[in-house]
């Protein structure tokens, strides 16, 4: 499912990310059209998709989800 699926229809429900599966936030951007960003609740340094935190060496969150 993808994030603006999941913004638009699980408002409420717990959502990980599809790399590290730490746990997410949808945040809608309403201007030009809708646009969904994921927001790790807390950083690590083994995601990707955190450029700012990323140390290089993918790793699943320490407080992955299941």
């Amino acid at each position: 499912m993808g994030a603006d699926e999941a913004h638009r229809l699980h408002r409420e429900a717990v959502k990980r990310c599809p790399v590290c599966r730490g746990a997410v936030n949808t945040a809608g951007i309403y201007s030009e059209g809708t646009k969904v960003a994921l927001q790790h609740r807390k950083s690590h340094g083994g995601c990707p998709r955190l450029q700012k935190h990323y140390r290089g060496k993918p790793s699943l969150h320490p407080e992955a989800l299941s």
